[in-house]
């Protein structure tokens, strides 16, 4: 498992499923956004995924 975005990475949506969605909820959840890793992009998935987005900006402004 990698942690940092490369252009041959896929784009995820809401819906998909598979090994790469299940890939991003193991990253999300080392990154203390707790999801549960079934593989399924669901409204979940969604939700965490913006949450790390916004931690993610605030942790750039404080440096």
């Amino acid at each position: 498992m990698t942690s940092t975005f490369t252009d041959t990475d896929p784009t995820l949506r809401q819906g998909d499923s598979g090994a790469a969605v299940n890939e991003l909820q193991q990253l999300l959840n080392a990154n203390e956004i707790n999801i549960t890793v079934d593989g399924v992009f669901s409204g979940a998935t969604r939700v965490a995924v913006v949450q790390f987005e916004k931690f993610s900006r605030r942790w750039r402004n404080l440096r």
